[in-house]
């Protein structure tokens, strides 16, 4: 189904049973249709069978933050260190993007934590995302998580981190605007 599809023959009518539905009538209809389904056998914990008419709808309703955040995911999935760091300049670019990012870096089972550190005479800070949940990390005295300082983790890899994950996002940012995916490849960084 086509944008120009959706628009011109499915919103007229969504809009249309949309009014009736949120009637007083409509909302009584609802609950009478809803209260004879038997929901006995229904887990709602179980996984939502994926059907090509499920993917067409997903992608139909794909934003481009979604793109993007996605693209992000893969990148970092597919990141040779597994470690990233958002600084606050990063972060301002796309601020939603990058919150979404950390929860679903949390959901993949990773960490994020604050990092404050320096490289080269450079203060670095920001915020790891640590895809593999590998780094120690221990709660500061403001009670936020932070990076522990027997972590073996270096201002230069902090830097590397922060290269890494700058680079990810103009690639798959230029992706979603020109239509043209860049791979990742961590490995391509100059330090």
């Amino acid at each position: 189904m086509t944008s120009k599809y959706a628009k011109e023959e499915w919103q007229p009518w969504v809009n249309t049973v949309a009014k009736r539905l949120k009637s007083a009538e409509g909302l009584r209809a609802i609950h009478l249709f809803l209260s004879k389904i038997d929901l006995s056998g229904w887990d709602p914990m179980a996984r939502v069978p994926v059907t090509t008419q499920m993917e067409d709808m997903v992608t139909a309703s794909s934003s481009k933050n979604t793109s993007l955040i996605e693209g992000l995911r893969d990148a970092l999935r597919n990141d040779e260190t597994g470690i990233w760091l958002i600084t606050p300049e990063t972060n301002r670019q796309d601020t939603k993007v990058w919150i979404d990012l950390k929860q679903l870096v949390k959901i993949d089972g990773g960490e994020t934590f604050f990092y404050d550190g320096s490289y080269k005479g450079q203060k670095i800070r920001g915020t790891i995302l640590d895809r593999d949940g590998k780094l120690p990390k221990q709660l500061n005295s403001q009670g936020s998580f932070v990076i522990a300082p027997n972590s073996g983790f270096t201002g230069e890899q902090a830097f590397k981190a922060k290269v890494i994950t700058d680079g990810a996002y103009v690639r798959c940012k230029g992706s979603i605007t020109t239509g043209q995916y860049v791979p990742p490849d961590s490995r391509s960084h100059k330090y």
